[in-house]
């Protein structure tokens, strides 16, 4: 059953690869060029690290946290995005949820290098603390009158923790209150750039019919699009996990 399976998956974070460097990591695959999705998610995690004082977040299940490092890095924990210069810094997201050194000094303040975001373990900490730190406030946020007045009564969902991780909270709360304004009409210059450069497949394809989408189209085919891909990711999750449960004969 599904509660079998995800109560053997205390974390989605194998073994963190040690001994990581700058240098090591310019020779790891890209952003562009990341391993296949596949990686073994079945070892147990290592002793928590004391200093981290790491308390997993409810909001995000392990299936939902494997979905987003499943289009973040393709589970790749060792992928480095290179900025339009085509070169790495100390700030290029990296690991398996693609944080930036600064977002995550902020979520952790005890990392000291960006080596640190290599490790698995640590980047499901983080995005266990941006989830804590940022439901909340999305929560507050849509119980605003000019929100209520859009929305209704609206719950945050994984999408939404996900999107304002890709957005930025700023980014993504800005957009949320111009839901029938166009793509293309977005007035400002930085937050227009950000939504055309992410993209789900399925604004992609209105924009190939030549239709002109919206904010809420942009918004509900990332929401559909997790979900299709939530699906796929539970499903090669029990079928791993039922072949290590499955009796020997």
């Amino acid at each position: 059953t599904i509660d079998k399976v995800t109560s053997l998956m205390p974390s989605i974070a194998g073994p963190a690869k040690a001994g990581e460097t700058e240098l090591a990591m310019t020779q790891r695959p890209t952003h562009e060029e990341l391993v296949p999705f596949g990686a073994d998610r079945t070892t147990p995690l290592r002793e928590t690290p004391k200093t981290f004082n790491y308390t997993p977040t409810p909001l995000a299940t392990i299936v939902d946290k494997q979905t987003v490092a499943t289009i973040e890095s393709s589970n790749n924990s060792q992928a480095i995005r290179k900025n339009k210069q085509g070169k790495f810094n100390k700030n290029s997201p990296r690991g398996l949820f693609q944080f930036k050194f600064s977002t995550a000094k902020e979520l952790m303040p005890e990392l000291e290098s960006p080596d640190q975001l290599l490790d698995p373990y640590i980047s499901e900490q983080l995005f266990d603390r941006y989830a804590a730190k940022h439901a909340p406030l999305l929560n507050k946020f849509f119980t605003e009158s000019t929100m209520t007045n859009l929305y209704g009564d609206r719950e945050v969902d994984i999408t939404d923790i996900y999107l304002a991780h890709q957005q930025g909270l700023g980014g993504y709360k800005e957009i949320l209150q111009f839901p029938n304004r166009k793509l293309r009409d977005m007035k400002n210059a930085t937050r227009k750039r950000n939504l055309m450069s992410n993209l789900s497949p399925l604004t992609k394809e209105r924009i190939k019919r030549k239709e002109s989408p919206t904010i809420n189209d942009w918004i509900n085919d990332w929401k559909l699009f997790f979900q299709n891909k939530r699906e796929g990711v539970l499903l090669e999750m029990t079928q791993k996990q039922e072949d290590i449960i499955k009796p020997i004969a």
